[in-house]
């Protein structure tokens, strides 16, 4: 039998949004593996009410509708109205009302702060990308986001208690955001943090700023899928060190036992250091392969780490979770198990059809891109210095493939842009592009990963300038 929820762990979102017919609704549960999704079909002229279970702590909703994706905070005990205008405009309405705005307006106002660095010209006096100094320059952004944070919700209510929790998860989620992006892009500064952590704090601010506690055994950050983003990286970065101060092969299952070892040795936490090995291991889902060698994560290698957590009586329920994607994860493998990109139709700038097939013995890394998306075009930078980086290694291929929808466009971008690396096209789109459709794109850029001997390994590699790529690279590197 279904039990209801005490009305204190309820928070009761009331919307009118006349002409939708359906509002789609997404929160996460008791964990970040547990999303609850409900659609919800609204009356006639378009109210709705939608009760969120809240069994802990407040925590973010996603609103779809027509296209437009909305973000609420729901806490416990309160309503929500929100009232779509006629031109448009959202109107909120309850106790909470200035946190919604904030959520609806953050990500303008974050454009406009980084925006006014620039016009500083700050970063054009750089010594070189990802330099101490341009990390600082982002301190001082995440400084300014916090400081509108706290300007937004506190100027505005005498209720401090109510909006203390919110404020406090994010400042946490642009801390950590700002924490992966580093760690990610700048990974000489480890060290610094690695002391720090260990010492229990202290002045770790000359390059990250905030850390002013052990992050990694703190229950209560495990809720933030920021945290978490940027412990998972922390914790790969960890091994990868340790893998290349021991000058160990390249395994892959060299690599997960790095990781778990890193994970015991910083989170004593018995609950926070299996939730870290799950997230973990759910990020690693991205690259499991059906077969192959001791460079892949094959199943039979993910099930041995998997049996080392399932047993643990306080994940109980997120190992269960993580086993349903894993049994999704083999199905779709089964259905690609020996796929490759050799009857793709690809032309190169000539106008003729390109054979991949000339390509096998090497390992291939592409990047799907066109010419009218922005973020991909923002990333050249780095995949220009990752194909410089690796130049002298013969055994990659480092591949461009445009799906923009004529050779024109295609050929205009790379008058303009001058990208490193092989360049190829498949016109058409996503609706159209042979490339596309085959391998099941629905968003750009898209990283591709092709073993030596012309396999799938992963459509969802990592983007250029990333550590994890570099593992991939160095893992999967003919030699």
């Amino acid at each position: 039998m279904l039990v209801r929820p005490a009305e204190s762990q309820v928070c009761k979102i009331n919307g009118k949004f006349p002409g939708i017919r359906e509002v789609v609704i997404s929160y996460n549960g008791s964990s970040f593996l547990d999303i609850i999704k409900d659609t919800i079909a609204t009356n006639s002229d378009g109210s709705f009410s939608y009760e969120v279970l809240l069994p802990g702590k407040p925590r973010k909703c996603y609103l779809s509708f027509s296209e437009r994706e909305l973000v609420v905070w729901a806490v416990t005990s309160t309503e929500i109205s929100i009232e779509l205008g006629s031109n448009g405009q959202l109107i909120f309405a309850g106790e909470t009302k200035d946190i919604q705005y904030y959520l609806l307006n953050k990500d303008d106002e974050w454009a406009k702060i980084y925006k006014n660095f620039q016009k500083k010209d700050l970063f054009q006096h750089l010594s070189k990308p990802y330099s101490d100094e341009y990390f600082h320059i982002q301190d001082q952004i995440t400084s300014s986001r916090i400081q509108y944070l706290k300007n937004s919700i506190y100027l505005q209510n005498k209720d401090k208690l109510l909006h203390d929790n919110f404020v406090r998860r994010e400042t946490d989620e642009l801390i950590f955001s700002n924490l992966y992006y580093k760690l990610n892009y700048g990974s000489a500064r480890i060290d610094k943090f690695e002391f720090t952590s260990k010492k229990g704090g202290g002045q770790s601010g000359e390059y990250y700023g905030y850390t002013k506690k052990d992050p990694f055994n703190d229950r209560e950050l495990l809720k933030s899928h920021q945290f978490l983003e940027f412990s998972n990286m922390f914790f790969i970065q960890l091994a990868i060190k340790s893998i290349r101060r021991q000058n160990l092969a390249g395994k892959r299952e060299t690599y997960l036992r790095e990781v778990f070892a890193a994970v015991d040795s910083i989170s004593p936490d018995e609950y926070c250091s299996q939730i870290h090995k799950i997230y973990f291991l759910m990020d690693e889902l991205k690259d499991l392969t059906y077969e192959g060698s001791e460079a892949d994560l094959t199943p039979e290698l993910f099930d041995r780490y998997l049996a080392t957590i399932e047993k643990h009586p306080l994940t109980v329920n997120e190992v269960a979770k993580l086993k349903s994607l894993v049994q999704a994860k083999y199905i779709e493998l089964k259905n690609l198990a020996g796929s490759s990109i050799d009857n793709c139709i690809l032309v190169d700038q000539s106008g003729q059809p390109f054979d991949l097939t000339l390509l096998q013995g090497k390992l291939i890394y592409i990047d799907v891109w066109a010419s009218w998306c922005s973020p991909c075009l923002e990333s050249m930078p780095l995949w220009d210095s990752l194909v410089k980086k690796w130049e002298s290694n013969k055994n990659i291929t480092f591949l461009m493939v445009s799906i923009d929808a004529t050779a024109e466009k295609w050929k205009n971008a790379l008058v303009k842009y001058k990208p490193a690396g092989l360049q190829l096209i498949s016109p058409g789109d996503f609706k159209e592009s042979d490339f596309a459709k085959k391998l099941k794109l629905d968003v750009l850029p898209a990283y591709i990963l092709i073993s030596s001997n012309g396999k799938i390994i992963t459509t969802r590699a990592p983007r250029p300038g990333s550590i994890q790529l570099t593992t991939l690279l160095e893992l999967y590197s003919p030699r």
